[in-house]
């Protein structure tokens, strides 16, 4: 898939945040962290949510916290861009910023299940961006 060098959270944080999520090809994709790969949905029993859609954007960052979108969606894979000249930081309202938020270094990813894109929030360096894939439910 061209990802398999990049950084993504550890089974662990998969397991804390429920899922991880990608669509590719018009199917759904979990990240196997110990095969460092990703596989069709269809082969992790247990997971039968399909989805309906997909959403993805480009967001520009700069110091102030800002939501990363709205609307209602399933899970959201977000990835800064590896031209990134700072880290990126990844929270909820009031919890995206250098001192509490996520870090995503250039180029690193991180999955995150919720209910509205606008609960997550990101900032960064002013030029600094990260791309998002969110799946519609």
């Amino acid at each position: 898939m061209g990802n398999k060098g990049s950084s993504v959270a550890s089974a662990t944080t998969i397991n804390t945040l429920e899922t991880a999520w990608l669509l590719r090809e018009s199917r759904q994709y979990i990240y196997d962290q110990q095969a460092n790969e990703w596989i069709p949905l269809t082969a992790e029993p247990g997971i039968t949510t399909k989805a309906k859609d997909f959403d993805n954007d480009i967001v520009n960052l700069n110091p102030t916290p800002q939501p990363i979108g709205s609307g209602e969606i399933i899970a959201v894979l977000i990835k800064a861009e590896t031209t990134n000249k700072e880290d990126a930081y990844i929270g909820t309202s009031g919890k995206a910023d250098v001192t509490k938020g996520y870090p995503l270094r250039p180029g690193e990813t991180v999955a995150l299940k919720t209910d509205n894109l606008n609960k997550i929030h990101a900032s960064g360096a002013v030029g600094d961006k990260i791309r998002y894939i969110a799946i519609i439910g």
